[in-house]
């Protein structure tokens, strides 16, 4: 590991959060980290010990783009369920995809940087999709439903045969 390296950094609450290696400090085997959480930039020194269950090196972005312009997919929203999206943009620039999708009939974005996309993007699933989606795209790929099957109307008695 060297500075410049991008990393992931388990914190305290769980959530694994994207980092940039500071430094490498030899003699005090420490890493010193920087990355962002509530708006602010902040530092953690991480023991070279500790470093094996703590960090996870971010795929490189060198590694070419898994989704293209208008790939249909899923992305986990901030409350962690999956929703069906579409890319908007692949920004190689400031390295993220741009996706979007639809919540009670408005256009919603969300932009998901390329080192965090294996966790945040993934293809269109039946198993991602909620109860009512999977029910709509099944009726939709079914048609109107089928008439149920009548029953067969009772015979009328015939009246030459009653009288006998």
């Amino acid at each position: 590991m060297q500075a410049g390296d991008r990393v992931e950094l388990l914190r305290s609450n769980g959530n694994w959060v994207v980092a940039t290696v500071q430094r490498v400090i030899s003699d005090n085997q420490l890493i010193t980290l920087h990355f962002q959480e509530d708006g602010l930039i902040k530092e953690k020194n991480i023991r070279f010990r500790d470093a094996e269950k703590l960090l996870r090196l971010v795929t490189p972005v060198s590694q070419p783009n898994k989704w293209k312009l208008g790939d249909s997919l899923e992305v986990k929203r901030s409350d962690g369920h999956w929703q069906k999206a579409v890319v908007q943009e692949v920004n190689t620039v400031r390295k993220l995809y741009q996706v979007v999708f639809l919540i009670d009939g408005s256009t919603k974005g969300k932009s998901v940087p390329f080192e965090v996309a294996h966790n945040m993007l993934r293809p269109l699933s039946d198993a991602g999709a909620t109860k009512s989606e999977a029910k709509e795209e099944r009726a939709a790929n079914q048609g109107p439903p089928a008439e149920p099957p009548t029953q067969p109307k009772p015979a009328e008695p015939d009246p030459a045969k009653l009288e006998a």
